[in-house]
């Protein structure tokens, strides 16, 4: 997991430049769906009142709009929902989580 902060990136950022910097910056790449559907599955150790927003290219989702998963862990238990991946509410704080991308020989 890393802070847009940590990633050097300013608030406000889409999840497509959040992607493109942390690929070309720091050797990360988004997770597919499916990655991302199992690591909500597998997560155990997520803290309550902990979530972090998934770094993937984003869905259609309803009214054409464009989505990114986010893994939450609220008072009501553990979830797996959606955001806008527009970036109008990405703060610094905010975590992502990433994959490492892996090395060709």
């Amino acid at each position: 997991k890393v802070t847009l902060k940590e990633l050097g990136l300013p608030d406000h950022v889409s999840a497509r430049e959040i992607c493109n910097h942390a690929s070309r910056s720091f050797g990360l790449r988004p997770l597919t769906p499916d990655e991302a559907l199992q690591l909500a599955m597998v997560m155990r150790d997520q803290i309550p009142n902990d979530s972090m927003h998934v770094a993937m290219h984003p869905l259609r989702g309803p009214g054409d709009h464009e989505e990114i998963f986010r893994i939450g862990h609220e008072s009501s238990g553990r979830d797996l929902d959606t955001r806008s991946a527009s970036g109008s509410h990405f703060l610094g704080c905010h975590q992502f989580v990433f994959a490492k991308q892996e090395v060709r020989q």
